[in-house]
């Protein structure tokens, strides 16, 4: 079984609300760095990124590169988008998956409420005014897929997705925003 790693590294009960948000912005170094480490040896980090909004993005999946990196850290022009899973390759496939290595609650504050999210996530990031990302990287990748979406199905059916149903979220193949990126949804 895989345990959340938070900034602390110190699993908590407490009710997330509103005021548990950090007003500092997470920097993309940070974030990627921690997400490379849970990730190490076990695949593929997969990226997608382009400047139109994202219903009309080319979301083709790529490996994270030090040039994606670069560009991330100085300000990109661009939505920017990571998979919460590795992969064997640069195809973001169930047949193609490694291991789970975060999981994300898409819409906190405007979809979800708060008091929903009972244990701090490592990363709050901020999508759009009052619309929230809570990303909880595992301190140990989960390899077994069937396992992962097993996990992630019942944190949807807790009330962690708009509906109880989010087939968005439900997937080991979900992406979800990087910090320091564009957001200019329609």
């Amino acid at each position: 079984m895989s345990a959340i790693l938070t900034k602390s590294n110190k699993v908590s009960n407490t009710v997330t609300s509103k005021e548990h948000i950090s007003t500092t912005p997470v920097p993309n170094n940070d974030f990627l760095k921690t997400l490379k480490r849970v990730s190490r040896g076990h695949g593929n980090l997969l990226v997608a990124s382009f400047p139109q909004p994202p219903s009309q993005g080319y979301w083709g999946s790529r490996i994270l590169t030090r040039a994606d990196e670069t560009d991330l850290e100085n300000g990109s022009d661009k939505n920017w988008y990571t998979v919460v899973s590795t992969f064997e390759s640069n195809r973001r496939r169930k047949t193609e998956f490694n291991a789970m290595v975060a999981v994300m609650v898409d819409d906190p504050g405007t979809k979800v409420p708060f008091e929903n999210i009972a244990l701090p996530p490592t990363y709050w990031l901020e999508t759009s005014p009052g619309n929230y990302q809570a990303w909880y990287f595992l301190a140990e990748p989960i390899t077994d897929r069937a396992y992962a979406e097993s996990i992630v199905n019942a944190m949807v059916a807790q009330g962690l997705s708009k509906d109880g149903k989010d087939p968005g979220m439900k997937g080991v193949t979900r992406y979800g925003r990087l910090p320091g990126g564009w957001n200019n949804k329609e």
